[in-house]
């Protein structure tokens, strides 16, 4: 084995062999876009067997202003996110990826952070609220620059919705870009973070559809994903629901052809640059430097989200609401603790389920998929772009869903979290994660007793963070009735449509949980922090050496 580390650079086939589990779980997901597109052709209610009736799903759409409507604002938004992200997070990555690790390692833990903060939608209904409680609007009745309050989130529906896409998307674009730049293949990899753009869309879709609800104002924020959601789970008509799903599969696919199609030309047109030169590296300072404002900006609205949740009741209902309590309390806190543990299922219940059963879930498939997966991209070559080969297989990894959870019989367990994982963009950081503590603990051949170690901790801690996070801001609880079953995301929404999403106490709640996801992330950050400067010490020591 040792020798096969010292020849790691060769082509080598268990470098393909390290996939097969990657292998396997796209050609599940493969066979599930597959059948969902055989549905499209069949007249289906779950009720009772699906009826083969050809393409008359397809031209049903073609006669419905409401889904034809959907479609189009699903071509604006593509294109707007686009931009924005193009401009915000695949340039960022490209260019942050010829500076030191950690330049780019900040940048996306910083992108991260504003994706996390996307999950508030609480906090925006606080800001944006269409009464005179809602802090934009007070600002603006003090200042008498109006005379009755403004309806932001129905007038301004699709720029909500635009907005909150954009910054849910910027941490996996980002990330999907710099990985691939920092593997010197830069316009393949922002290539595939830009197909890959309305898969991530898709994904957030319910967050958007959290803030502004649906239908909106003559369907003008509507698009592919809430009027699918509508045939599935409103109307329970699953082949017009797929046909849908199926067109947008299809704009995907011209999408894609059209973004591959320019990434070779702008890679004809640039690959004879020196991407090492000097001229780039300040660019990505530049880039570093202009991206960070981003987070402090979310930065700054957590805060002013925190100082909510330690408001007195009485405070939240005066008017002008001011931004800082003037009686500080934690009684929203003890409100938020009492109210959920005189639940059916007490709120600890739900804690537990976040916080240790959903990443003690996530651990095996991290270590039977995950781990190999990154070890085979760290060691071995099999054969050209291989790094990227799992990048490529992201749409397969999102073909799950309810009709999957269904057939394997895992409904009401708590099976349907981890196979949620699976299809999750955090599954691809686990495998980057993996990869790179790899590269930093054999970046010489020799690996020192001490920096294994630090790898292995830095990994299971990696692992650990990812679950909890899961666990706390993505609600799986479609496929699962059981109370006791469920995450804390689960109590999160009660809060808010209890009528309280102005109140501290849904404050408190989302505050408490972005406590413990950075508590979760403080250990493997110190960690990786330690391996990078062994890292820079070992390599300074082997440059003397040389």
């Amino acid at each position: 084995m040792g020798e096969l580390f010292k020849n790691k650079k060769i082509n080598s086939p268990i470098g393909i062999f390290f996939q097969i589990p990657v292998f396997i779980i796209a050609a599940f997901g493969l066979y599930e876009l597959i059948e969902k597109i055989y549905f499209s052709l069949t007249q289906f209610n779950m009720l009772e067997p699906p009826s083969f009736v050809g393409f008359k799903n397809y031209l049903s759409i073609f006669k419905d202003e409401v889904i034809l409507k959907c479609l189009g604002n699903t071509v604006i938004m593509v294109f707007i996110v686009a931009a924005l992200l193009f401009l915000t997070a695949v340039l960022p990555a490209i260019f942050t990826a010829r500076l030191k690790l950690p330049f780019g390692l900040v940048v996306m833990g910083a992108f991260s952070f504003i994706s996390l903060c996307t999950m508030f939608p609480n906090s925006l209904k606080i800001f944006f609220s269409s009464d005179s409680y809602g802090t934009l609007n007070s600002i603006l009745l003090s200042a008498s620059l109006i005379n009755e309050p403004i309806l932001f989130i129905q007038t301004y529906a699709t720029l909500f919705v635009v907005t909150v896409l954009w910054l849910h998307c910027l941490a996996p674009v980002f990330s999907i870009t710099y990985i691939a730049a920092r593997m010197k293949h830069s316009f393949l990899g922002s290539a595939i973070a830009v197909c890959l753009i309305p898969v991530f869309m898709y994904n957030g879709g319910g967050i958007a559809t959290s803030i502004v609800d649906y239908p909106t104002n003559n369907y003008t924020a509507d698009w592919l994903y809430t009027i699918f959601q509508d045939f599935l789970t409103t109307r329970h008509d699953m082949g017009l629901a797929y046909a849908i799903l199926s067109t947008g599969l299809i704009m995907l696919v011209v999408w894609c052809v059209a973004v591959c199609v320019l990434a070779l030309g702008l890679w004809a047109l640039f690959k004879n640059i020196n991407s090492n030169s000097s001229a780039f590296k300040v660019i990505g300072y530049i880039a570093f430097v202009t991206a960070l404002p981003l987070f402090f900006l979310a930065f700054a609205f957590v805060t002013m989200y925190f100082l909510k949740a330690l408001m007195p009741i009485e405070e939240l209902f005066t008017f002008p609401p001011s931004i800082f309590p003037k009686r500080p309390t934690l009684q929203n806190f003890y409100d938020l603790i009492t109210l959920m543990s005189n639940s059916a299922v007490p709120f600890l219940r739900h804690i537990i389920n976040s916080l240790f059963v959903v990443p003690l879930l996530i651990l095996p498939v991290c270590l039977f998929v995950a781990l190999p997966s990154g070890i085979g991209f760290g060691l071995f070559k099999a054969f050209k772009h291989q790094k990227l080969l799992l990048l490529c297989f992201i749409p397969f990894l999102f073909a799950f869903g309810y009709l999957t959870y269904s057939r394997l019989g895992i409904i009401d367990t708590y099976t349907v979290y981890m196979l949620d994982f699976l299809s999750s963009f955090e599954f691809i950081i686990a495998v980057f994660l993996v990869y790179l503590t790899v590269k930093l603990v054999f970046y010489d051949r020799k690996p020192r007793i001490s920096g294994i170690l630090l790898g292995i901790l830095f990994v299971l801690t990696s692992f650990s963070a990812i679950g909890v996070i899961r666990g706390l801001w993505y609600n799986s609880n479609g496929a699962i009735y059981n109370e006791h079953l469920k995450i804390w995301p689960y109590m999160s929404t009660v809060i808010s449509s209890g009528g309280m999403a102005r109140c501290g106490v849904a404050a408190a709640n989302d505050i408490l949980m972005l406590f413990a996801t950075v508590t979760a992330v403080i250990i493997p950050i110190i960690l990786a922090v330690i391996l990078y400067v062994l890292y820079r010490k070992n390599t300074k020591n082997l440059t003397k050496i040389q």
